[in-house]
């Protein structure tokens, strides 16, 4: 049975419910109209889903002036927060650039279908890698995809595939150390060392426990112990607390400043 709408026009009702239907279709927990103080206005809909908050403004016509009140919002946010708009008519290219550039999606309707015409981001989020141009010619290879995505604010997959980019650069070091016999290591009071077959089976926090006890360690393995020290927690806790509301948090604040140090790190070994 289709909710009625209160703040839009009849028009826009059939549009808003099917909007509603398929969100909740999608796994949200979708609620109408919620009017909490602090909002800018009214949103027609507010989605939830794990660690994201999702507002949607159904409109016919739409002003730059509330998106840009709205992007404000949810740039003040704390945690995950997107914007996006949902329009019967068609938009304007001067419009959809605003759009993009802000981060707002915009989903139109278009024969009764509802079509993602502008991809939301993750407004609430802030953290900046290095630029691309910046990178060493083959970091830029490793980790250009990973950097993309962290600019459009999906932080998990970037992160999660950063972290497995140094884990195979730091397996091949360790390789071709091995074949020099430099690859030697501290494991309580035995001297160990592993074969070519454990190493490319070592996870980050493995990796870890070797370059930290590297006998005769040299600076570049000292910087990847303190690297990898201070990355394996947080990669811990996306790989085994994904669905944590701390965990997620502190990742969350930290990613950033992890992408400048996988960045250096990669640059110490390629």
């Amino acid at each position: 049975m289709p909710f009625e709408f209160l703040t839009l026009p009849d028009e826009l009702q059939s549009l808003a419910n099917r909007l509603f239907t398929d969100l909740r279709a999608r796994g949200y927990t979708a609620k109408r109209e919620p009017h909490p103080l602090e909002l800018p206005s009214t949103p027609s809909i507010r989605a939830k889903r794990r660690h994201e908050t999702h507002y949607f403004l159904v409109r016919q016509a739409w002003a730059i002036d509330e998106v840009e009140q709205w992007h404000r919002y949810c740039c003040s946010c704390a945690t995950e927060t997107r914007l996006s708009i949902c329009s019967s008519v068609k938009t304007s290219a001067k419009h959809l650039t605003a759009l993009r550039k802000r981060g707002v999606g915009l989903i139109r309707d278009e024969r009764g279908a509802l079509h993602h015409e502008c991809e939301t981001r993750d407004l609430a989020f802030h953290a900046r890698a290095p630029s691309l141009a910046s990178l060493k010619p083959k970091v830029r290879t490793l980790l250009g995809e990973s950097l993309e995505r962290l600019e459009r604010g999906d932080w998990r997959p970037a992160f999660e595939d950063a972290c497995g980019v140094l884990e195979e650069e730091c397996r091949s070091y360790l390789l071709r150390g091995l074949k020099v016999g430099r690859v030697k290591y501290q494991a309580g009071s035995k001297t160990k060392v592993p074969t070519a077959a454990q190493i490319r089976k070592l996870t980050l926090g493995a990796l870890k426990n070797i370059f930290c006890g590297m006998v005769n360690q040299n600076q570049i393995e000292a910087h990847l112990c303190s690297a990898l020290t201070k990355l394996n927690p947080d990669r811990v806790r996306r790989t085994h607390r994904k669905q944590a509301k701390a965990a997620e948090a502190a990742v969350r604040k930290r990613v950033g400043i992890h992408f400048w140090l996988i960045n250096n790190s990669l640059a110490l070994l390629v």
